[in-house]
């Protein structure tokens, strides 16, 4: 649907509380179904969150509009994220993973839903309600998927000497297509 969008922020504080306190920071995801004419908000009802309460919309499913994945960044101290599925256009969540390194990047492809950290990867078969570590990973830094390929960027250093790679076998094995020497 061209016509769904989905957008997330955050309220720094909200209005002063009766005892003169102020409300905590609060996180918003709001759809339109109009592309951007109206909006509905989200509860986000169950969303952990960090201090700093934000929540990115990182994946919505090319074949259905209503599964969109959020990461609450920070939500799983020290360093970690929490991410959340919702197959309802955003109305109500589910946590699906808490990783202990922060996650940059949700990517559908070829029916698996793959999340990519620094430390660790994970994939999902069943459209993310449950997903499981990729063994050995590569460290990716960003992760995506055209025309059947995985691309991930990296660290140019140990253990994986590699800038730019790619996959043809949902992240199995990376080869370096860019490798960076000083």
């Amino acid at each position: 649907n061209a016509q769904r969008v989905y957008l997330t922020g955050y309220q720094v504080a909200g209005p002063p509380l009766p005892d003169g306190g102020m409300q905590p920071p609060q996180p918003h995801l709001v759809r339109s179904d109009d592309a951007g004419g109206s909006w509905m908000p989200s509860p986000l009802a169950n969303v952990m969150v960090s201090a700093a309460p934000i929540v990115h919309a990182s994946a919505v499913d090319p074949a259905n509009e209503n599964v969109v994945f959020l990461t609450s960044l920070g939500a799983n101290p020290p360093t970690g994220d929490r991410l959340y599925r919702s197959t309802d256009g955003g109305m109500t969540v589910q946590e699906g993973l808490a990783t202990t390194a922060a996650i940059n990047d949700v990517v559908f492809h070829r029916g698996k839903v793959l999340v990519a950290t620094l430390s660790a990867s994970f994939q999902s078969a069943d459209n993310g309600a449950t997903f499981e570590p990729i063994p050995e990973p590569p460290q990716l830094a960003c992760l995506g998927s055209q025309d059947g390929l995985l691309l991930g960027c990296g660290a140019n250093w140990q253990p994986d000497f590699k800038s730019v790679a790619r996959s043809t076998n949902s992240m199995k094995t990376f080869m370096a297509t860019l490798i960076l020497r000083a």
